[in-house]
């Protein structure tokens, strides 16, 4: 499970700070190369983020589920100092999560939720994206049967 949020940008890449220490840029094409060389199988990516979704095309494989706070040419909302969450990890972590251990649902809820506010404040919709691979269910299933018996 790797949970990336920083400001986005429609080249796929999120921005880093590390001063002396690179990269300061993470993008997609990088990100995807240090999974595969690391030989991570199965994936959960989440990514909060202004057009975060462009980061579909590279990350995108059958065992990795993909879900953005936004499409690749949308914006995402609530990223400010003085708040603990963005809309969308507010709504995925905080209150999609509490009522479900099934990652797709969440996402799927959150999506749902960030909607309705977005709706509500009157902004643009930002349009947060869910991509399963063809592979991936059956092992969130599996997951999920683990994590409630205990084995």
């Amino acid at each position: 499970f790797l949970y990336l949020t920083s400001h986005g940008y429609e080249d796929a890449s999120l921005a880093a700070e590390f001063e002396d220490l690179l990269p300061n840029e993470i993008d997609a094409a990088s990100l995807r190369q240090a999974l595969d060389d690391a030989g991570i199988l199965w994936r959960v990516v989440v990514i909060s983020a202004c057009f975060s979704g462009s980061f579909i095309e590279q990350l995108r494989s059958s065992t990795t589920l993909l879900v953005t706070a936004a499409a690749a040419d949308r914006s995402s909302f609530g990223c400010a100092h003085e708040n603990e969450w963005t809309y969308f990890g507010e709504a995925f972590f905080e209150q999609a999560l509490a009522q479900t251990t099934d990652l797709v649902r969440a996402a799927e809820l959150a999506r749902e939720h960030i909607a309705a506010r977005e709706a509500e404040e009157d902004k643009a919709p930002s349009r947060p994206q869910i991509v399963v691979g063809e592979r991936i269910g059956a092992q969130l299933v599996r997951w999920r049967n683990q994590l409630e018996t205990g084995d």
